[in-house]
């Protein structure tokens, strides 16, 4: 993506394949790729308005196929798009939307999460909201658990069935994908803002400080602390 513009190039060369873009849009944030398709998110500025949306483009020719457009303010401007079931989500404008990949057209929005950020898996999208984190129905968006803490937490990860997240009140929660019920949980002195990443049969995350390992599925045990000081 680069001045506006989207732009394909050939991996072996970096010869420019296509090149398009969208009148009075600049092309910003994340992309994905699924279905045959580019999906990007965008900004316009329509009288002074703050439209932000989600533009798709054929992925071998670059042609432009549709778009999605809502006011407002970004949530943020790390926010993804994901791609699963024939469905685009993003959250933007403090909600949180899913689209159909075919046409753009909206089949589910939750409005006024707190900077939503998400993992999807097991047919759920786990969410974290501002002070909690969130599973709903990846089809409906609706609620089917929600687990709140003290304090912000971080984006969750997902695996072996269980939701990892960090939380700004120093403690690490393991939670059950399918209930939400808390399995264990490691507190700290530090505060943790980063995504964990789940790897070797154990599980990282970074903290204002320090990095933690813990044994994945050993009930949060610490296993090592290296410390970044």
């Amino acid at each position: 993506m680069c001045n506006g513009s989207i732009v394909a190039l050939d991996k072996f060369t970096g010869s420019l394949i296509w090149k398009s873009s969208v009148p009075n849009m600049v092309i910003c944030g994340f992309l994905a790729v699924a279905y045959g398709k580019v999906f990007v998110m965008f900004i316009k500025f329509p009288n002074g308005v703050n439209v932000w949306g989600i533009a798709a483009f054929d992925r071998y020719t670059g042609a432009y196929l549709w778009n999605f457009t809502i006011e407002g303010t970004l949530g943020s401007d790390r926010t993804p798009i994901a791609i699963a079931n024939g469905m685009v989500f993003a959250s933007f404008g403090s909600g949180l939307y899913a689209l159909n990949a075919k046409d753009g057209t909206l089949i589910w929005h939750i409005p006024n999460f707190a900077y939503p950020m998400f993992s999807i898996a097991y047919g759920k999208l786990f969410v974290a909201n501002d002070k909690s984190v969130v599973a709903l129905d990846i089809s409906s968006g609706s609620l089917i658990w929600n687990y709140t803490t003290s304090d912000w937490v971080s984006i969750p990860s997902v695996a072996d069935g269980k939701v990892i997240f960090g939380c700004s009140n120093g403690e690490i929660y393991i939670l059950d994908a399918n209930t939400g019920s808390k399995i264990s949980a490691y507190g700290t002195n530090n505060q943790y803002w980063s995504a964990p990443s789940i790897a070797y049969g154990k599980i990282y995350i970074v903290t204002e400080r320090e990095i933690y390992a813990f044994i994945h599925g050993g009930g949060g045990s610490r296993s090592s602390v290296p410390s970044l000081r």
